[in-house]
């Protein structure tokens, strides 16, 4: 049995998804935390995100929990990496899961599992 060392190969989730939560978290924060008009769309998910979660500090604290989210994933994703022997991957993997989030971290996990599974 040959020990793999270093995370695993860099792979993406797929474009549609990443560009979703991409855009989703950056119009999250725009709407959250900038004051100027904006355009009729983005004011459409300025009412929408007011009417969700009903006052402005309660919306500033939801993006403060996403984005919060999103560093600990990236945490984690970069904890893998390092725990599995680090390698030039890692902050390839730390830098996707802090941008997607969850669908990144999966991928992460996945290819960990399917590591571990091998070197036995």
């Amino acid at each position: 049995m040959v020990k793999v060392v270093g995370c695993p190969p860099f792979q993406s989730p797929p474009l549609w998804l990443s560009f979703s939560i991409i855009s989703g978290l950056c119009i999250f924060t725009s709407v959250t935390f900038v004051q100027v008009d904006m355009g009729v769309v983005l004011e459409w998910f300025r009412r929408l995100s007011l009417s969700i979660f009903r006052t402005r500090g309660v919306l500033r604290l939801a993006c403060g929990m996403a984005w919060g989210a999103h560093l600990f994933e990236a945490l984690v994703a970069y904890r893998i990496c390092t725990r599995l022997g680090g390698g030039k991957d890692t902050w390839k993997w730390t830098i996707q899961t802090f941008c997607v989030g969850y669908p990144s971290l999966r991928l992460l996990q996945k290819g960990e599992r399917r590591r571990a599974w091998n070197t036995r």
